[in-house]
């Protein structure tokens, strides 16, 4: 498990489950996959919890696409920038977010799948949603190029 200091004077957890099967080794792709992932999603918790969208946002590729929990689409990194902002400042300023990476997946050199839960560490909301997010790397950098959240509900059927 990782842990690192934020801002906030919290303890920020981001950990990493289900990336082998246990005695298995990374291919050192993997290894890329899952570290590149882990700093993302460390960078994503971080900005979120310091209620700061344009920072989040600064983890997306301009042409971006991020699917949010009601199925609204926003287009690129500033709508990304400006909606996370309004959020993390506004309706969801209490929620402290606890992101924890199910698999990662490296789809060859410049692309990787994340899947990870995300939690309200601070219990102010009791929202939980599961964030998928498509990374390319283009040059040396890595970033998202596309994102959907799902929130975790218990069905009623």
């Amino acid at each position: 498990m990782r842990s690192r200091r934020i801002r906030s004077g919290c303890w920020a957890l981001v950990t990493i489950a289900s990336i082998c099967l246990p005695g298995t080794a990374l291919s050192a792709q993997q290894e890329e996959a899952t570290v590149v992932a882990s700093r993302i999603l460390m960078s994503l918790m971080k900005a979120w919890n310091a209620h700061d969208g344009y920072a989040y946002a600064a983890e997306f590729w301009p042409d971006a696409e991020f699917i949010n929990v009601f199925g609204g689409i926003m287009k690129d990194q500033q709508e990304i920038a400006t909606r996370t902002d309004e959020i993390v400042k506004g309706t969801l300023r209490d929620r402290e977010s606890q992101m924890t990476i199910r698999k990662v997946r490296a789809l060859g050199s410049d692309v990787i799948v994340v899947d990870s839960d995300d939690t309200d560490a601070g219990g102010a909301t009791q929202t939980a949603t599961r964030l998928k997010l498509i990374l390319q790397r283009r040059g040396d950098t890595w970033h998202v190029v596309a994102a959907q959240n799902t929130r975790v509900s218990t069905p009623t059927f």
